[in-house]
């Protein structure tokens, strides 16, 4: 269970932090996590939670750089505290991306594209990329959070600590010519969490597709996500 700081709180590290330590006392319990934006103010706030032993959702994540920067304070009290003798794995967090978004953006920007262009091989290109950069996307995530782990952050595990996982929200389908399980049926992977809507879980069981498809994401090539857009929108 999430429970968020207010959004107003944003871009204040201190009364982020504050709101979050109010939140965790008040709940009283081992399994909810406290909700605080990974903008460059709430990073701080977010180490220093996670020192102090608060479960952290860091939410409002977009792009792989934000992830990244948010990543590095999670092993912070995973190695400080073993030395301490003190026990970690209660701890948790999770990173969390929003997925329909991502889409939702990119094809209003192909919209406008293609009402501007004549190009035929331009027009193909842009059509190529409805709806599928937020699927993309979490295929690079994994690798780097792969490498992390496989890094300093991958010794304090076993020590005890839990490792973060990647939680995709916003997995709702806006665009009624796509697949109302689209974001759930792709995003299937070890140390992930899905956050479904009711509407989008009761169909889920209908598809019948619950295989790991995100070892499938990863192997997708990663120059034609790094070429094609630009390319795209040049």
């Amino acid at each position: 269970m999430s429970l968020e700081v207010s959004p107003f709180l944003g871009f204040d590290t201190k009364a982020s932090l504050a709101e979050a330590r109010r939140l965790w006392k008040a709940v009283d319990r081992p399994n909810v996590m406290i909700k605080i934006p990974g903008t460059p103010e709430g990073l701080p706030a977010i180490r220093q939670a996670l020192e102090e032993g608060i479960n952290i959702n860091i939410t409002l994540l977009f792009a792989q750089s934000a992830y990244e920067k948010s990543r590095r304070g999670v092993p912070v009290r995973s190695r400080n505290s073993p030395a301490k003798g003190q026990d970690i794995s209660h701890i948790a967090s999770v990173a969390s991306f929003f997925r329909q978004r991502i889409d939702t953006l990119i094809d209003g920007k192909i919209d406008e594209k293609l009402k501007t262009t004549s190009d035929a091989g331009q027009k193909a290109l842009l059509e190529s990329l409805r709806g599928k950069v937020a699927i993309a996307t979490p295929g690079s995530l994994t690798r780097s959070i792969r490498n992390f782990s496989a890094g300093r952050a991958g010794r304090p595990c076993g020590q005890g600590a839990q490792t973060q996982r990647l939680l995709w929200a916003s997995t709702s389908t806006k665009n009624p010519k796509y697949r109302d399980v689209m974001y759930v049926e792709e995003l299937i992977g070890a140390d992930t969490v899905d956050t479904i809507p009711p509407a989008t879980f009761d169909a889920f069981p209908r598809s019948r597709q619950a295989a790991p498809s995100l070892t499938e994401t990863l192997r997708e090539p990663r120059r034609r996500w790094r070429i094609s857009p630009k390319r795209a929108f040049r």
